[in-house]
This record gives structure tokens, C-alpha cells and sequence, in this order.
């Protein structure tokens, strides 16, 4: 028996409570209406996704996730069904960096400025080119997150038919920056444009708004791009891998294309968190061999994932 399902027999109340009362595995008695989803009913992100789905079914109507947090009350649920649903969040997909012009700009970025800036800083050894001669593409790229020099190094050691159509899964609040100085908020409105035009990214929120980046990264893949996602969702300050977050489980469930695991130990050596000058260092990257995503739930998946790249990371432990 699903251990959510046990209080929903015995109890009655408006579709909103019985939904969440399943969702939280909490009685109608203690569910009040100022409960928040998170820090009170426990509701994770994948729990929010989930609820949207039912209560869309359930009242026929459109709902944002991008405004469902976890600081999301029940009387706020409340108060978008009476309104029939929500407004459109503030996420931007730049469909027209995906132009040939773009398109061109980014390859002559990539002999200019990226290909000589791996020359200079990276001493690099990498494995499993191999594993991705046959692949035609689109592929998941899945890789453990050190610093920017990841994303660097994705952009320009896979074959060409991959690299060039290559688009990166970004975590979408590292570029807010409201209730910031005026000075973070012209350097991070700066960041945004340059990466989305030179390194065609995309935001892919943690926190909400997961929904409409699951349909971008779908759109991508219909249109023969390839996707990059770091799972960890930031950079760890020694490159320890961090924990896989549910996300990459869903893409893979919902996108159903080849996964590559990509393992990468060193590039916080060149580029430290929170520095801005390179220097230079040994990076090891390995590719793995790709497949297609398991059975099992998003967690499941996540952890199947984080399986594959530990194991790529022990053996990139003989490289020297």
C-alpha cells in the first residue's frame, strides 16, 4: 500500500485538501490553511510538480509552477484555483540563439577563444572519446559539476556533430538578482546575455518553474540539440561530488534519449569558487558509454546516474 494513501479513506473534504492530505500523508485535522508545502507538509520539488499535475486535472486549469515554493501556502493554493490559475512566470527561453548567425558566432567562439583558453590552462587527460563515435545525437549529457571550466571543456572535446549543438542546463537563481546591488545586478544581466548567445544556455530552476524547462529541453530535443545537465546544481568548493538532485531523473524519464555520464575531477584547481583568475592544472574528464534511462522513479534514476559517475571517477584514479 502506498504509505500516502493511508489517511485518504477515511476522511472528506474540498478536492484541494484530499489532494494534498494524499500528497502529504497528513489528516484533514492537521492540514490548516496557512501550512506551508515545504518546511510544513514536507512537500519536496518533485512533490510540487506532481501536485500541480493533479490539481490541473482536477479544477481544468493552467498552473505556473514557477509559482509554486515551498513558502506556497495551502490558502494560496486556494486562492489560484478560485482565480482559475496563474500568470506567466519571469523565465526567458531564447529560442533565436538557436539561429544559423548564433550558431556560426559560437563556432568561431569556440576556435578563438575556447579551444586556446583549454591549450593555456588545462593539462588534460581525458578517456571515452570512444564511446561517442556512433552517436548520432540527441543525447543527455549528464557530468559532475567543479567550475565553469566544465561546461568549457563539454563544449569543445566531443565530436563536432554533438559539440556544436550542445545546450546547457543552467541553474536559473544564480542569475537573479533582485534585492541585489546595482553593480551585481548589471554583472549578472551581463553574464545572462553572453551565455545565452555564446554558449546557447538555458535556465533550468531548483526551486520552481521546472515544468516549462522540462517542455524547453523537450522542444531542444524534437529540434535535434543535444542537452547538458549538471545534477548537482552548483559547484562544490573542493570538486567533492555533491548530491543528484530528483531533476536529472525527470529529464531523463520524460526526454527518453541516450544519457552519456561525463566524469570531471580538477577544474576547481584552475578556476576556485568565487575566483575569477584561471591558473593553470591537470583536469581529467571521462566519457561514459550511453544509454538509455532506467526503469524506476526520478530518485531511482538520480541514483543510478551518480552510480555511473562515481564509477568513471575510480577510473580516471589510473590516469596519474
Amino acid at each position: 500500500m502506498n504509505p500516502r494513501q493511508l489517511h485518504l479513506p477515511d476522511q472528506t473534504g474540498t478536492p484541494l485538501q484530499l489532494i494534498l492530505c494524499e500528497l502529504a500523508n497528513v489528516s484533514i485535522d492537521d492540514l490548516r490553511m496557512d501550512a506551508r508545502l515545504g518546511n510544513d507538509l514536507g512537500l519536496s520539488s518533485m512533490d510540487r510538480v506532481e501536485l500541480i499535475s493533479r490539481l490541473e486535472e482536477e479544477f481544468r486549469i493552467d498552473i505556473d509552477d514557477a509559482f509554486i515554493k515551498e513558502e506556497t501556502t495551502v490558502s494560496d493554493l486556494q486562492s489560484m484555483i478560485d482565480e482559475r490559475g496563474t500568470g506567466q512566470s519571469d523565465i526567458i527561453f531564447r529560442r533565436w540563439t538557436r539561429s544559423a548567425p548564433c550558431q556560426w558566432l559560437r563556432t568561431m567562439t569556440e576556435w578563438i577563444l575556447l579551444h586556446p583558453l583549454k591549450w593555456i590552462f588545462c593539462d588534460l587527460r581525458c578517456i571515452g572519446l570512444e564511446n561517442l563515435e556512433d552517436l548520432k545525437g540527441p543525447v543527455l549529457f549528464v557530468a559532475n559539476h567543479t567550475s565553469h571550466v566544465d561546461a568549457l571543456l563539454l563544449k569543445t572535446l566531443p565530436p563536432k556533430r554533438l559539440r556544436r549543438r550542445i545546450c546547457p542546463a543552467t541553474f536559473k537563481e544564480y542569475f537573479d538578482a533582485e534585492g541585489q546591488s546595482l553593480r551585481v545586478k548589471i554583472g549578472k544581466c551581463f553574464a545572462w546575455n553572453i551565455s545565452t548567445i555564446l554558449f546557447n544556455i538555458f535556465p533550468f530552476p531548483q526551486t520552481s518553474g521546472f515544468r516549462r524547462s522540462m517542455v524547453y529541453a523537450g522542444e531542444l530535443v524534437d529540434d535535434g540539440w543535444n542537452v547538458l545537465l549538471f545534477p548537482e546544481g552548483s559547484r562544490t568548493d573542493d570538486g567533492s561530488l555533491g548530491e543528484f538532485r530528483e531533476g536529472v531523473g525527470m529529464m531523463a524519464k520524460i526526454l527518453q534519449i541516450p544519457l552519456v555520464p561525463v566524469a570531471i575531477d580538477g577544474g576547481e584547481k584552475i578556476l576556485k569558487h568565487g575566483h575569477a583568475i584561471p591558473k593553470r592544472s591537470i583536469v581529467k574528464i571521462a566519457f561514459g558509454k550511453p544509454f538509455l534511462p532506467p526503469k524506476g522513479s526520478f530518485a531511482e534514476i538520480s541514483t543510478h546516474v551518480k552510480g555511473e559517475i562515481i564509477s568513471l571517477l575510480k577510473k580516471m584514479e589510473t590516469l596519474g
